[in-house]
């Protein structure tokens, strides 16, 4: 019944959701920790976790009549700020990368 009711609606939600998630989480997640080596564990799942809520908090904000600064989608936002808490928490934290890499990892990185 409430696809009945709000069903263009819902399916656009949806969809810019499903996007939006998809995007922030895999970019920086896969990207970023295939082609650098400084890319850590605690970086990769930080991004994901921030891409997560990030993307909950800001459909919920801009569904309810808000809007983002300068018109940028939220999932824009949210695969940034990914991006910088990958990266940073990557460079503070010394998990799976560089030398700490298992060596049947390291042939990946020179692809």
């Amino acid at each position: 019944m409430l696809f009945g009711l709000y069903g263009g609606e819902l399916v656009a939600i949806l969809g810019s959701f499903g996007w939006g998630t998809f995007m922030s989480g895999t970019l920086p997640a896969v990207i970023i920790g295939l082609l650098w080596q400084g890319a850590s564990r605690e970086g990769v799942t930080a991004g994901l976790v921030v891409s997560i809520v990030l993307n909950v908090a800001l459909l919920a904000y801009t569904q309810l009549g808000n809007t983002l600064p300068l018109g940028m989608d939220f999932y824009f936002v949210t695969t940034s700020s990914a991006i910088v808490t990958t990266i940073f928490v990557s460079l503070v934290t010394n998990g799976a990368s560089g030398e700490n890499v298992p060596e049947h990892v390291k042939p990946v990185f020179d692809l």
